[in-house]
């Protein structure tokens, strides 16, 4: 089914949300929006009206979702994804919805989330791709692209909320050009506090997350930047990302075969890059202990992003 609404000229075409929208009395028009995204995706058992080549555009202005989070579960394909963004030239901010925000299950495929700001707190994530459960035989969620986002994560009951957390049954999912930010005190993020938790793209269990990208991302103030955990056949890559203020900028547990390449950060206060398990990590032209302007996340005056790493680990030119 594609969208309901065409308009003429140079408005976009596609379902709408506004904050002063309607899930009850609106129809998804641009003068009569929803409210939510869970009515364009729908629920765990009910899918909504979402379907290959249609778009959802969030209107600029504040949400606060509540209930439960919108269930992505429907298919898209290479050339008719299924896409929620913001609307042209202006901001939406999902602020404080207590829940994850969007979980793309059950075979979810060509979904793309772009240029929607989201401040989550008391949830354990705010953005979920994968099952909430291994079942065997069940179809891969993916691809799942999520670009443009800014993500702020804050103290979950447990104080481990993650910004993005690719689960069970997860394929080609690429997180780019975001950025991940953890609004957590100090003692939360240094052991023995941290458990498995407070990590801006967690990926774990198996199997799960395979070709897993970060790419052109900030990750800032997690015990762990990027996770990658308990999948020993994975091609999973983190480039071109800059981190700043991590216990460990990059971990890989049990994970075999990934790619760390020109990244660049501070100096992490734990370890820049912490292995177990013998992951057979690639890791080359990264530049740790980096300074950055202040209050921002960019190189300081009169630094190239070119150098040898600090750690002895890696070396070489950044290609940014």
């Amino acid at each position: 089914m594609t969208s309901l609404t065409i308009h003429m000229g140079t408005e976009p075409v596609g379902y709408f949300i506004a904050p002063d929208g309607s899930d009850v009395t609106g129809d998804g028009s641009i003068n009569n929006p929803w409210a939510t995204i869970r009515k364009f995706y729908g629920t765990y058992d009910t899918p909504g009206p979402a379907a290959a080549g249609d778009t959802l555009y969030l209107r600029g202005g504040t949400y606060s979702f509540t209930g439960l989070p919108a269930y992505a579960h429907t298919i898209g394909t290479a050339l008719a994804p299924i896409t929620v963004r913001n609307y042209p030239g202006e901001t939406p901010l999902i602020a404080n919805p207590g829940n994850v925000v969007i979980m793309y299950v059950l075979g979810a495929a060509h979904h793309i989330l772009d240029g929607v700001r989201i401040t989550n707190w008391d949830a354990d994530e705010a953005l979920w791709v994968g099952g909430d459960v291994l079942v065997p035989g069940d179809v891969y969620t993916g691809p799942v692209t999520i670009r443009n986002c800014y993500i702020e994560q804050g103290p979950a009951s447990n104080q481990l909320g993650h910004g993005i957390y690719v689960s069970w049954m997860a394929t080609d999912v690429t997180v780019e050009y975001c950025t991940i930010v953890g609004r957590y005190s100090i003692n939360v993020l240094i052991p023995p506090n941290y458990g498995w938790g407070a990590t801006g793209v967690h990926r774990y269990h198996d199997p799960c997350g395979y070709n897993t990208v970060v790419d052109h991302c900030i990750l800032d103030n997690w015990c762990k930047g990027a996770l990658h955990y308990d999948n020993p056949t994975d091609d999973s890559r983190v480039t071109h990302c800059t981190f700043t203020r991590n216990y460990y900028h990059l971990e890989g547990r049990r994970s075999d075969g990934l790619l760390y390449r020109d990244n660049a950060g501070d100096e992490a206060i734990g370890s820049n890059i912490h292995e177990e398990s013998d992951t057979n990590t690639t890791a080359d032209h990264n530049f740790w202990a980096q300074t950055f302007q202040p209050g921002t996340f960019l190189l300081a005056e009169g630094q190239s992003g070119r150098g040898a790493a600090s750690d002895g680990f890696d070396a070489g030119a950044l290609d940014w």
